[in-house]
């Protein structure tokens, strides 16, 4: 994976109280989806392994992207993203959570997102959705599948299921069974996973939420794409 080289990741972003809430709001159902799950994969390389398919998914989101830009600026509005959304399956009764979302996604608060925010967005409302009757049932299933790997490799890293990572978490996670004892992999491990919290850690509070964790990966799969 390359490195994310998004603005979110090179300064601290502070957050509305309205935007917190929503976070938490979220974070809350990650924990839910997180202790419904009869097991976990028992190594990172079995999430590895499904990460070619999560640029197919990327690829589906961006023509979904392309039918809201009605005006080709690279860039949607609300009202754009709204009028979009609708033509897969959502409907104005999901106005206010689409508005949350977008607020919540928009990070640099400038009241247009550009493709890697709207990804973000597609991601929470799949999360805050799932579970639902209707779900995500217009969105094509591979958006879907790549949503559900992302949500699953977030919930093998939240070892404790509050919704939040830390870094021992992540360095748990990674950690290769068969390297047991190895020091110079440990020292190796420990680097890598320092400098990839970092990327994830936007807001700098030394913990990741489900939002930083979709952001980063996104961009290391584009990036390397």
């Amino acid at each position: 994976m390359g490195v994310c080289n998004s603005t979110a990741a090179a300064a601290p972003v502070r957050e509305s109280v309205a935007a917190k809430r929503f976070d938490a709001k979220l974070s809350k159902v990650v924990v839910d989806y997180a202790k419904s799950k009869p097991g976990k994969p028992q190594t990172f390389m079995s999430l590895l392994l499904k990460f070619p398919k999560l640029q197919n998914g990327f690829d589906q989101c961006r023509e979904i992207f392309a039918e809201c830009d009605r005006d080709k600026d690279d860039h949607i509005t609300m009202e754009e993203m709204k009028e979009g959304l609708y033509k897969v399956g959502f409907s104005p009764g999901d106005d206010a959570l689409i508005a949350d979302c977008f607020d919540s996604s928009d990070l640099d608060q400038n009241q247009s997102i550009e493709f890697k925010e709207f990804v973000v967005l597609l991601a929470v409302l799949f999360v805050l959705k799932k579970g639902q009757a209707n779900g995500l049932d217009g969105v094509k299933p591979e958006i879907t599948d790549t949503f559900k790997t992302i949500l699953d490799c977030f919930v093998f890293f939240d070892a404790n299921c509050d919704g939040i990572l830390k870094k021992h978490e992540v360095l748990a996670g990674m950690k290769d069974p068969g390297e047991q004892g190895n020091k110079a992999a440990d020292k190796s491990l420990n680097m890598s996973v320092m400098k990839r919290f970092e990327e994830m850690d936007w807001n700098h509070n030394n913990s990741i939420a489900f939002k930083e964790f979709m952001f980063a990966l996104e961009g290391w799969v584009l990036d390397d794409a």
